[in-house]
């Protein structure tokens, strides 16, 4: 199975915004001049194709390509589920005009984790945009962790967010995503101009399932997240396991595997308990997606290791009912 819009970067399409859907704001801020760059010039178009699949007993990284800012050096092993990759950005950040297009697939009933080495940092803009682009694709019997970092959005920033997931009726995927408002240094928390998210979920190729994050702070909308919403500098954060019901639906689990969504919410909700009994200012919810597609879990928390600590509470907890086996100690190198 592969993506119905894109299977991997185009070489003739790179550094062009080629989607139509691209919202008009962003569009506007397109036509914007770079003082001190080219547009879409050398370093500021990151293209990265990561292809995962079985040969023989074991999963392999058996296809990558990438250019200029972003890199992969191999894989890690680990791991007892299967490789992981690292996507490496050494450049220290996005700025205006970057744009960064990730492709990964898991096929041939893969089994595999992708991180990112720290989190993305957005850096103040002047002019134009930055647009992060993935399009995430998990075959039949496939399993596919993607862990990026949290993003960072510095003040004045303008960012734009996009990921496409291809799945399997049998296919499971595990995702998460942090967002920060208040940047690196002494910066206004949501004092950022304008930050966009939006995910979209194909199953069969069918669209089943849309989420869209639109703040602008300084912007009365009705599309608009307002930061008066948020207290304080609250982190967001968002959780998504989209897996069969029941989960012994996808052959890629184990054989002793006899969870139903209903008991993945209980479960959740359970790490979700013990997670704010420890931290006071942590705030979570979980629910199941349209279709039976999965579960979400949304979670507000005062700083970045609260929510990733919840994640990793609530992975442990997954890993072990779908494949009786426990998380390894993070590793980047």
């Amino acid at each position: 199975m592969s993506s119905p819009h894109q299977s991997e970067i185009d070489p003739e399409l790179e550094g062009e915004d080629t989607d139509a859907s691209i919202p008009a704001a962003f569009e506007a801020y397109a036509e914007e001049s770079l003082p001190n760059a080219t547009p879409r010039g050398h370093g500021k178009d990151g293209t990265l194709f990561a292809r995962f699949a079985r040969t023989g007993s074991k999963t392999r990284l058996v296809r990558d390509r990438f250019s200029v800012p972003l890199h992969l050096t191999g894989t890690l092993s680990h791991d007892p589920l299967g490789p992981t990759a690292c996507i490496q950005e050494p450049t220290g950040g996005v700025t205006h005009g970057d744009r960064h297009e990730i492709t990964i697939e898991a096929i041939d009933e893969a089994t595999a984790v992708v991180t990112t080495q720290s989190a993305t940092k957005i850096h103040s803009m002047h002019s134009d945009y930055a647009h992060l682009d993935t399009t995430i694709t998990v075959d039949e019997s496939s399993y596919l962790e993607y862990l990026p970092g949290a993003v960072i959005v510095n003040e004045d920033a303008r960012l734009l967010q996009t990921t496409e997931i291809n799945l399997a009726s049998t296919s499971v995927f595990l995702t998460t995503d942090i967002f920060a408002p208040d940047g690196l240094s002494a910066h206004t928390p949501f004092s950022f101009d304008h930050y966009r998210s939006q995910i979209d979920v194909y199953q069969e190729n069918a669209l089943t399932y849309t989420d869209v994050t639109n703040i602008e702070p300084d912007t009365e909308s009705e599309n608009n997240c307002p930061p008066a919403q948020f207290t304080g500098d609250n982190r967001i954060g968002t959780l998504y396991i989209f897996t069969p019901d029941p989960l012994s639906a996808a052959p890629v689990v184990s054989d002793r595997c006899n969870c139903t969504l209903a008991d993945l919410v209980e479960q959740i909700r359970s790490c979700i308990q013990d997670g704010s009994d420890d931290n006071p200012g942590l705030t979570a919810g979980v629910t199941r997606l349209p279709a039976d597609a999965g579960i979400c879990v949304r979670a507000i928390g005062e700083t970045t290791d609260m929510l990733q600590g919840l994640f990793s509470e609530i992975r442990e907890s997954f890993r072990q009912i779908a494949f009786d086996i426990s998380t390894p100690t993070d590793r980047w190198y």
